[in-house]
């Protein structure tokens, strides 16, 4: 199954036309979406204002047939990056992964 991964932060209070372009161009492209959305071992702050579950609820709102998953900041940047190759792994039962980088539209 050909499943497209997006990841994101989402801290705004409504997907706007850029969120909603990008998310459409990865279903059109893909049997199965999953949406990591980053996720702060701190409290809620200005910069971070809202919390995964209020952002998950956002994003099914609209898409309610993505999967939506947390992916933990990382002090540094290799370790995060290993956490998400091992949960797209994980949650794609993929073997091989294929990245495409996509910039504008």
């Amino acid at each position: 199954m050909k499943t497209g991964i997006l990841v994101c932060r989402y801290q705004c209070h409504y997907l706007h036309e850029a969120h909603i372009k990008l998310i459409d161009y990865v279903k059109e492209r893909n049997e199965k979406v999953i949406i990591y959305i980053g996720v702060a071992d701190t409290r809620l702050t200005h910069p971070d204002p809202l919390d995964f579950e209020s952002r998950k609820i956002m994003v099914h709102e609209l898409y309610p047939d993505i999967t939506v998953l947390p992916i933990k900041n990382q002090k540094e940047n290799y370790r995060w990056s290993i956490n998400l190759d091992n949960d797209i792994l994980k949650n794609t039962n993929l073997s091989l992964l294929e990245i495409t980088f996509k910039v504008g539209f």
